[in-house]
């Protein structure tokens, strides 16, 4: 199984001497040292036709007989180079019936070599499995002339034309030397006849050019390939020394015609590919711009948290346990719900942030967790178990040494920017201390301040707002329709405005009712709220800046004065409003 073929012929009469000086020039030529005659002629006809082969002394094999077999474990063996080698396990040899004399198909022994005093040899020409030739080299460190080409894996057709080219040669160079034995051949040849069928539609294609059918055959017949040709196919008959694992597919006939047709002869063309418009993910594209946007715009530092909440927390903001999904195989008491809110995760960050910093702003947009409304994932095929919605929040928390009122302001302010940054068209509407985000009359996610009651500042003197939306609703609102506004051609006016009123009238409900009055108001912005001394009990004073403007012509100060006095009409009647 490992020697796919074995020749071997005896000569006799043999004169061992030196080379003619035309072999000897050819050997130098490929940097090969003269030895003798003999064993000059083995190296000339492996560069000459590829195929290695050896001379033994005949004498030295006994009982004229030699035995192709595998090393036992730990066996020694000396080499032509003098070295004593310990054989791996079924490491190929050649054999007599005494005693080894060859490392198949990478080295000689010594003690069979050729010597002065050898007057018939034996020549072997074989070949053996590269697997093998491999293996036993690798593991020895021996590499020779021989074995880098039987590891190549070689057709075992050769070693019959290489035997009778080196007899002929030796013939020639020692007149006197005749054959002595008949020609021996063990032909285990494991290579079959291959055939193979390519339709030339193949070839054109791969390749990319359409040659014409009287090339293609002229090029496979000039490789020594057989080719017939009927019905647009070749049917191809492989060489054997091209079908030791060289030529196995049709791909393969299509690289042969390829390289020798040329492949500079290919017009060089760009693949014709048509791209699809790629479909844009709203809630991605939001995700990403939201958080560019905190972070760059607005000062705020985003975390990153478990998906598991904060159970302290999650007691002090008034969210039961037995509303979140409890974890089975929960690692710690601490991580034994999922989150049903990204707040008392923020709020936990933000008590351990008070021990390095005074002020600072974070946020996250992640998933919560929501078993008591299913969502789209079925758990099965009955279409009757689904996961719990797993809706995408984005959630803030702002600790500030402002004031509260101040604090408040800035978090509206931040909730207005956002909201103009994606064009939704909001309102707002308190609850219990708490201000609904709402689009028409959907709510979309709350803000407000913090009871520090809650809250353990230590002896920092802080206030705590907070801020939260459902993200997987709210962008199913976002507009990022653009529209063009001309510079406005005529001149505005300012004026500022303060009233008293309940404490319980919130500025979205005046800004809607002063918006209403005249297209001439363009702007409300409230710049103080003051509660205290001066104003009364259950009050609070509300300052805000007005703008006014005409599109076709310049106002004049009777015009603005009585728009003002038609404002502090209307909120008296419908707040009972009252100029400070």
């Amino acid at each position: 199984e490992n020697c796919f073929r074995y020749l071997a012929v005896a000569v006799k009469n043999i004169k061992v001497g030196d080379s003619p000086w035309w072999l000897k020039q050819k050997l130098e030529a490929v940097g090969i040292r003269p030895i003798n005659n003999i064993v000059d002629v083995t190296n000339y006809v492996m560069y000459e036709l590829g195929q290695p082969l050896h001379a033994f002394d005949a004498q030295q094999i006994e009982d004229n007989h030699i035995i192709v077999k595998q090393a036992q474990k730990g066996e020694q063996f000396i080499t032509l180079d003098g070295e004593k080698r310990k054989l791996p396990e079924h490491a190929l040899m050649i054999a007599d019936s005494n005693k080894y004399v060859a490392l198949a198909g990478i080295m000689g022994g010594q003690n069979s070599e050729i010597s002065a005093d050898t007057n018939e040899i034996i020549i072997e020409s074989a070949n053996f499995k590269a697997s093998n030739v491999r293996r036993t080299s690798m593991a020895l460190s021996l590499r020779s002339e021989s074995s880098s080409r039987f590891e190549k894996s070689m057709d075992p057709v050769l070693a019959e034309l290489a035997i009778t080219r080196a007899t002929e040669i030796i013939l020639a160079l020692i007149p006197e030397a005749s054959v002595s034995s008949s020609l021996v051949d063990v032909n285990n040849n494991p290579f079959k006849p291959l055939t193979l069928t390519v339709p030339e539609a193949l070839i054109n294609q791969r390749f990319g050019v359409i040659i014409p059918t009287k090339e293609i055959k002229d090029i496979l017949k000039r490789l020594k390939f057989e080719v017939t040709y009927k019905a647009k196919t070749f049917t191809i008959k492989v060489p054997s020394f091209r079908a030791t694992k060289d030529i196995s597919i049709p791909e393969d006939i299509v690289e042969e015609v390829a390289r020798i047709y040329g492949y500079d002869n290919i017009q060089a063309s760009l693949p014709a590919i048509s791209l699809a418009k790629p479909v844009t993910d709203v809630a991605l594209s939001a995700e990403k711009d939201v958080k560019q946007w905190l972070a760059l715009s607005q000062g705020y530092t985003e975390t990153y948290n478990y998906a598991f909440t904060d159970l302290s927390w999650a007691k002090k903001l008034g969210l039961p346990l037995e509303q979140h999904i409890k974890v089975k195989n929960a690692v710690s008491p601490e991580q034994s719900y999922l989150s049903l809110s990204l707040l008392p995760n923020l709020f936990k960050r933000a008590e351990e942030n008070l021990r390095w910093f005074e002020e600072f702003k974070l946020f996250e947009l992640e998933r919560i967790f929501d078993k008591n409304n299913k969502g789209t994932y079925q758990v099965d095929n009955t279409k009757d178990k689904f996961l719990p919605r797993q809706s995408k929040y984005l959630a803030g928390v702002e600790v500030t040494k402002k004031s509260s009122e101040e604090l408040f302001l800035s978090v509206k302010g931040l909730i207005e920017a956002l909201m103009d940054h994606w064009n939704i068209d909001w309102t707002v509407e308190e609850e219990a201390g708490v201000y609904n985000i709402k689009y028409q009359d959907i709510v979309l996610g709350q803000y407000g301040l913090l009871d520090m009651s809650l809250f353990d500042k230590g002896d920092a003197k802080v206030n705590v707002a907070f801020w939260q939306l459902d993200c997987t609703l709210t962008v199913k609102y976002i507009s990022k329709a653009k529209t063009y506004t001309p510079l406005a051609k005529f001149p505005s006016v300012q004026r500022d405005m303060a009233i008293v009123v309940s404490k319980s009238v919130n500025w979205q409900e005046i800004k809607q009712e002063v918006a209403k009055i005249s297209p001439l108001i363009k702007s409300l912005e409230p710049f103080d709220v003051f509660v205290g001394k001066g104003v009364g009990e259950d009050k609070k004073s509300v300052a805000f800046h007005l703008e006014f403007r005409s599109d076709d012509r310049t106002l004049a100060a009777e015009d603005v004065d009585d728009l003002m006095k038609e404002i502090l009409s209307n909120l008296e009647k419908k707040f009972q409003a009252v100029l400070r």
